[in-house]
């Protein structure tokens, strides 16, 4: 496995003290690549296709699929979010 690590700049829109601003925030991400298995180019974390039956879920909502019962796990695609913060 190799782990990456990165800063990611976002601007974010925030309702402070009554008014809208922007601010701008650096989150601090660790991917990690399962160099086992293949880049999939046409991956979405909202339309996972489930190993065991093929059914499509959104693994955002649910981390079993809603057909078969099979538990999702992140670790086993070819790139994962191990942190997210600041």
């Amino acid at each position: 496995m190799n782990l990456i690590h990165a800063d990611v700049h976002v601007e974010d829109t925030c309702y402070l003290n009554g008014k809208i601003t922007r601010v701008h925030d650096v989150l601090k991400v660790v991917m990690r690549k399962n160099v086992t298995k293949p880049v999939d180019m046409r991956f979405k974390i909202t339309s996972i296709h489930c190993p065991t039956c093929g059914g499509s879920f959104d693994a955002t909502k649910n981390k079993i699929c809603p057909y078969c019962s099979n538990v999702y796990r992140m670790e086993d695609i070819d790139w994962s979010v191990e942190m997210l913060g600041r």
